[in-house]
């Protein structure tokens, strides 16, 4: 939002308070579908991470009965797939962390344009109906919301994206349990000989961590 005297300004309390309750709302009872969006980051991850490992990408999907993924790419060796075997959780949870840094510097319209930058790249490699059904209703959403003129609505719906990928990424942890088969942390294992566990427990971390600052930068604590 941005004020021609003032400059960007950050979205009032009440819009962020609002937004949490949005988000949780959906995180909870949504179930399938708001995990969905929260894999999208994730498989985007794997995507990004592959692609910059110089590893040829096949494409992502989104697993219409749970809302899981799957990333496929070109195999082999090397410690790069370690790397790319990490992005996955940790993607959603540091968007949401470098997405409320923005909102608070009053660039939540910037944030939205982020968001259609990265599901545009994400619609590139999506494979599958619902896949791209999710991305495209997502993206049309959004841009929808970008190309508008009200202030307010880019800052709530700014704000929800934040915490949907902070609380989300705790509830794909949930789902993930102790890392087994098949599991980003069992593949991890499996490449390093450090146990599953290890892994989830670095995934928990990263995400407790950026919900937490996050979290108390949005609520002004």
């Amino acid at each position: 939002m941005i004020d021609g005297v003032l400059g960007p300004v950050a979205p009032g309390a009440s819009v962020v308070h609002v937004a949490a309750f949005i988000a949780l709302l959906l995180v909870v009872f949504t179930g399938t579908w708001a995990g969905s969006i929260v894999t999208v980051a994730h498989e985007g991850g794997h995507v990004v991470m592959a692609l910059l490992s110089g590893r040829r990408v096949f494409g992502f999907v989104v697993n219409e009965n749970d809302g899981g993924g799957e990333t496929v790419y070109e195999g082999g060796w090397g410690v790069s797939l370690v790397f790319i075997g990490l992005a996955g959780y940790l993607t959603p949870p540091l968007l949401g962390l470098a997405g409320a840094n923005l909102v608070l510097a009053g660039q939540s319209w910037s944030v939205l344009w982020a968001v259609l930058i990265l599901l545009a790249g994400a619609l590139l490699h999506a494979r599958g109906l619902f896949t791209n059904l999710i991305v495209v209703l997502a993206g049309v959403g959004i841009g929808w919301v970008a190309v508008g003129d009200d202030a307010g609505l880019q800052a709530l719906v700014a704000v929800t994206l934040v915490w949907w990928m902070l609380l989300g990424a705790l509830r794909s942890l949930v789902h993930l349990g102790f890392g087994g088969e098949p599991s980003d942390a069992a593949s991890l294992a499996r490449r390093t000989w450090i146990p599953a566990i290890v892994w989830v427990a670095l995934f928990w971390f990263v995400a407790v961590v950026c919900l937490w600052v996050g979290g108390r930068r949005l609520l002004g604590i």
